[in-house]
């Protein structure tokens, strides 16, 4: 009776081993075909656009203060022209987005992952009514008023599909790369009519 319960036993351990080996075949392969899907996602982000950061319009004004400073030194005192760069930048009054979000399915063999897309339009209206005081470092400096500029910034331009444009006053601007504002480099801007 103990030979008989003993061969059993050893009979059930030699198939419960046989058949671990075709399970751990399978499971290597599940986690081989789940480290090939992250890869695929991670090259499909990589050849496309990464997350998207949207910001603007931004309308900037760049300008020069210019002031005449007497410097004194070993020599006597002297005077010297100042000139100090600034930007003053406004955002819209209003602003309203729209567009329409979808999502689609790159594949690379029999892996896919999904890419999200937005076609949109964004719109702003900028009331400058005068009261703006432009930062000065001393009373009675001359300012010398540099070309407007609007800008938009995105964080990944190759996000972009087809070829963007900016409207002042329903009339089209001349694009340019870069949204032209600090920390946030990628993007587009065009130079807009004086005002």
């Amino acid at each position: 009776m103990q030979k008989i319960l003993a061969t059993k036993a050893a009979l059930i351990g030699a198939i419960f081993l046989a058949l671990m080996i075709p399970l751990q075949m399978i499971g290597g392969l599940v986690h081989e075909r789940a480290e090939r899907q992250r890869a695929v996602t991670q090259e499909i982000a990589a050849s496309n656009y990464g997350r998207q950061v949207l910001a603007g319009p931004v309308l900037s004004l760049p300008y020069r203060e210019e002031f005449d400073e007497t410097v004194r030194d070993d020599k006597g005192a002297r005077v010297e022209r100042r000139r100090i760069e600034r930007v003053a930048r406004f955002f819209p009054e209003s602003q309203e987005a729209e567009g329409r979000a979808g999502v689609s399915t790159k594949s690379r063999g029999i892996f896919s992952t999904r890419i999200f897309e937005w076609n949109g339009t964004l719109r702003g209206e900028f009331a400058l009514d005068g009261r703006f005081s432009p930062e000065r470092s001393r009373a009675g400096s001359t300012l010398v008023w540099g070309r407007p500029y609007l800008s938009v910034a995105l964080l990944d331009p190759r996000g972009l599909t087809g070829t963007p444009s900016l409207q002042w006053n329903e009339k089209p601007l001349a694009l340019e790369r870069g949204s032209g504002l600090p920390h946030l480099a990628g993007g587009v801007h065009a130079a807009v009519p004086a005002f």
